[in-house]
């Protein structure tokens, strides 16, 4: 295609071919290389033959059916590094392919965002549950990672539509999606403690950020300050301290926004409607739930974590 000897369209399609052996041939024979190989080649053939308008059905088609084949690969072998490899690529070119969207491609961008997070997050665990084998502390990173990038997607997606309200119906479907994963384990008993925590966690974590992001501007600390005490209290639970000095960053980040950032946005100046004689009672109200919440989860964030912390005085294994 580079020299104009085979048109885009079949030389996109003997790579596809090439990349599908690949995956075939590294399970057949045991080889991890070829499925890096593979997955290199599968996530670098749209960057080297790229279309010459914008084709979001297209790219994102193609990269669901690579995904799809490195699912099928974790399923059957436990290989970490191509599970991380292919979710870093995939997210990068996805993050990449967004520079040229426009809200008018909505309908056809969220579904497929929608199918990559449940193809990574499926991915993380197949293999520990059909061969019943606990997961650990990067798997639950890795976890929380996938569901961070589509979040933060899909409120980039969502904001240039819709109102911002309209990001806690992600949360909540967010919140079902990993509640079925937690009845699903108590249903069929898998003692995958660190699975269940993090399932249990990130339903949890989502669901409380839905009311900050339907009454406070300030949402973003709030969310981390929510985060930062789920992180916490799986931590405690797994005894890691890795996990536990995660949060202790997250909390950082959270007094840093909360102090130098919400507090002088709030108070540095008087709003115009106060300068006109007050505001009405509705109005007030609603101020008054927007404050609650804003500065309410913060400081409660940090009171369940001094509890936490005291009730789990021991710091565990670094892991």
């Amino acid at each position: 295609n580079f020299y104009h000897l085979l048109p885009m369209e079949a030389a996109f399609a003997v790579m596809i071919a090439v990349t599908a052996l690949a995956g075939w041939t590294s399970v057949r024979f045991r080889s991890i290389l070829v499925a890096v190989l593979g997955v290199l080649g599968g996530y670098g053939t749209p960057r080297m033959l790229p279309p010459s308008e914008v084709n979001f059905l297209g790219l994102y088609g193609y990269l669901l059916v690579l995904a799809c084949g490195v699912l099928w690969i974790c399923s059957r072998k436990q290989w970490p590094l191509l599970n991380y490899l292919s979710l870093v690529c995939h997210w990068a070119l996805v993050a990449f392919s967004l520079q040229d969207y426009k809200p008018d491609y909505f309908i056809e961008v969220m579904p497929f965002l929608a199918a990559f997070f449940a193809l990574f997050s499926t991915m993380v665990f197949v293999y520990n549950l059909r061969t019943e084998t606990r997961s650990n502390v990067l798997d639950v990173l890795v976890l929380f990672f996938n569901a961070g990038v589509f979040f933060t997607l899909s409120y980039r997606l969502i904001d240039q539509s819709f109102a911002r309200e309209w990001v806690s119906a992600v949360t909540l479907a967010l919140t079902a999606f990993y509640t079925v994963h937690v009845y699903y384990c108590l249903v069929r008993k898998v003692l995958d403690r660190e699975l269940m925590l993090s399932f249990t966690g990130l339903a949890s974590f989502f669901l409380a950020i839905t009311i900050p992001l339907l009454l406070s501007r300030e949402w973003i600390t709030t969310s981390w300050a929510i985060q930062a005490l789920v992180m916490l209290w799986i931590a405690l639970k797994l005894e890691s301290q890795f996990l536990r000095h995660t949060a202790y960053l997250l909390y950082g980040i959270v007094l840093f926004r909360f102090g130098l950032m919400d507090l002088p946005s709030q108070y540095a100046s008087v709003p115009d409607a106060m300068r006109l004689g007050g505001l009405p009672m509705s109005a007030y109200l609603l101020e008054m739930v927007q404050r609650l919440v804003m500065f309410g989860v913060p400081i409660g964030s940090l009171g369940l974590a001094c509890r936490l912390l005291k009730s789990h005085p021991e710091a565990g294994p670094w892991r």
